[in-house]
């Protein structure tokens, strides 16, 4: 198809638009097969007009396809050998088409057709019903799919602050000490089972849209990072041999390139505690590319025991207010500088191995690089109140995977 092998052209484009309609296209026609469902596709340029277009073409073509459905669900099988569904994709002329053979197999109806019983719809009418009505209700675009991670990052100016917590109980936390941290970018929230289908070329349909995807372990979330950053269009951050006795320290990575990737575990604990007044203590008319010229100090950020408040019920879902059920996300208040969910949902994955702070080279953007145990941040939704504290820290094995960890992405500035 012309127009895929044209979009597939965009994702090398200089221009992030361009870059984005390209994605976009590619994503709408994967989850277009997937669900068997044929599209009208509009000619480029390739813009913020495309996506619109596409979009417009995607949902007319799930409406009726819907509404076809179900009006067939309603009729008799004599009644179904009359009406014949237009082939896809749908044009306004079939549609009417359509509208009036139902009319007139329903006014044929008599008195006693309210006592039989419509003809079964096969598994897969079904099946395709169930997608269409998931993907309507939820209002489903690539852009807002993309929207968790690639369309909504939250930028975060450079600065200081104390890492760890030296009244905590737990030795792994102490001492606090000094860290500085350069500007970068962070997911608003953790990467989604949505977006994870999208960017790995699974079923999205089959995904939720608003819930964090866990069952992941650290070497996967390296995996989708170069992914995303592939469907993207930059360079991908991380080398990955592909070797079947695999060890962290083979894993070659670069943070200056301009990809996606884990954020590091001083950027993360530096994410998650804030600002004490939040950004709007920035010089007005400060856009975000260039926050990393006014940073913060140590005093500018906020001593909370949790991502935005010291009450974890108003930012965090943990044991006392999840029904032990992963929640819907950002469901609670952000912090300061607009990041949700730091302090209860899914702990995350940093690029960290797991480590002392006693043994920290402070010069050293990711600490203890050959452990085999990973860094996880942020509490979770079937945890104490104590483990989702901003300087709680845990650790898994690099290969491990459980049903409470997930990962939010980073890219450098």
């Amino acid at each position: 198809m012309e127009v895929i092998e044209q979009a597939t052209s965009q994702l090398s484009s200089e221009d992030p638009i361009r870059r984005l309609a390209g994605f976009h296209v590619l994503s709408v026609a994967n989850a277009a097969k997937v669900s068997g469902i044929e599209l009208r596709w509009p000619s480029p340029p390739f813009d913020g007009t495309h996506i619109e277009l596409v979009d417009n073409e995607w949902r007319f073509q799930l409406s009726w396809t819907l509404k076809f459905l179900n009006e067939r669900a309603e009729l008799f099988e004599d009644e179904r050998r009359q009406i014949t569904i237009p082939p896809y994709p749908f044009t306004e002329e079939a549609v009417q088409a359509f509208v009036a053979q139902m009319r007139k197999a329903l006014n044929a109806r008599s008195i006693f057709a309210r006592f039989k019983r419509p003809a079964s719809l096969s598994t897969e009418e079904e099946l395709l019903r169930t997608r269409c009505i998931q993907i309507l209700r939820g209002n489903w675009t690539t852009s807002q799919i993309l929207g968790q991670a690639a369309w909504q990052l939250v930028c975060v100016p450079r600065g200081q602050y104390l890492q760890g917590n030296d009244s905590s109980v737990f030795e792994n936390e102490q001492p606090a000490h000094l860290c500085e941290v350069d500007s970068f970018w962070i997911g608003g929230t953790p990467v989604t089972e949505q977006l994870w289908s999208v960017v790995m070329g699974e079923d999205p349909m089959r995904a939720s849209a608003d819930h964090a995807k866990v069952g992941v372990s650290w070497l996967d979330a390296l995996k989708f990072c170069n992914a995303l950053s592939r469907r993207c269009g930059l360079d991908e951050v991380y080398v990955i041999p592909s070797t079947e006795t695999l060890n962290p320290e083979d894993v070659i990575f670069d943070y200056e390139r301009n990809g996606y990737r884990l954020p590091s575990e001083k950027e993360w604990e530096y994410a998650a505690r804030g600002t004490q007044r939040g950004l709007n203590q920035m010089p007005k008319g400060v856009d975000v590319e260039h926050m990393s010229d006014f940073p913060l100090s140590a005093n500018d950020i906020s001593p909370s025991a949790f991502s935005g408040s010291e009450i974890l019920k108003e930012v965090g879902w943990f044991v006392d207010n999840s029904r032990n059920k992963l929640p819907i996300q950002a469901q609670k208040r952000p912090n300061s500088f607009g990041l949700y969910d730091m302090s209860g949902n899914v702990r995350e994955w940093c690029m960290d191995g797991f480590g002392r702070y006693h043994d920290w080279d402070n010069s050293s953007v990711v600490q203890a690089h050959s452990a085999q145990n990973r860094v996880c941040r942020g509490g979770a939704y079937s945890l104490r109140s104590e483990l989702c504290r901003v300087s709680s820290r845990v650790s898994f094995g690099f290969n491990q995977t459980n049903s409470i960890t997930g990962f939010r992405v980073a890219r450098t500035q």
